[in-house]
């Protein structure tokens, strides 16, 4: 059984927090700079993201796997530019370990909730009076 002190922030209070926190340490240090990539602490959850939006590389690389170009993206989102959705390809490459272990950690966190979700259907509202 881990044990933390007492001071220890609730975020890294868990080995999925402890993870993150040096995921997120790692990630700041090593992590190719861009001026159209930003992180920042608080924004999206640490993640590396296109400047001036909440659009996550993580979101653009999921979007490219689903076979939408760089032009359909930013036709959907015609806030970014293209030179943003190519910066966050482009990091992506370069951090191509970080952004999977991010997107493997997204989807683990939706099954999660999918599961519960289903859980509390079959039991149905009865169950939650009681």
């Amino acid at each position: 059984m881990l044990r933390f002190p007492l001071d220890t922030p609730p975020e890294i209070s868990s080995i999925k927090g402890i993870k993150s926190a040096i995921y997120n340490a790692l990630r700041c240090c090593e992590m190719t700079t861009n001026p159209h990539i930003d992180i920042t602490p608080g924004t999206c959850g640490g993640k590396p993201r296109i400047a001036g939006s909440r659009i996550r590389v993580s979101q653009i690389v999921l979007l490219t796997e689903q076979g939408q170009s760089p032009d359909e993206i930013v036709a959907a989102y015609p806030h970014l530019s293209l030179a943003g959705v190519y910066a966050a390809l482009a990091f992506y490459h370069d951090n191509r370990d970080a952004i999977d272990e991010e997107i493997r950690e997204a989807d683990d966190d939706y099954a999660q909730v999918k599961r519960a979700s289903q859980l509390a259907a079959k039991d149905g509202p009865e169950a939650r009076e009681h």
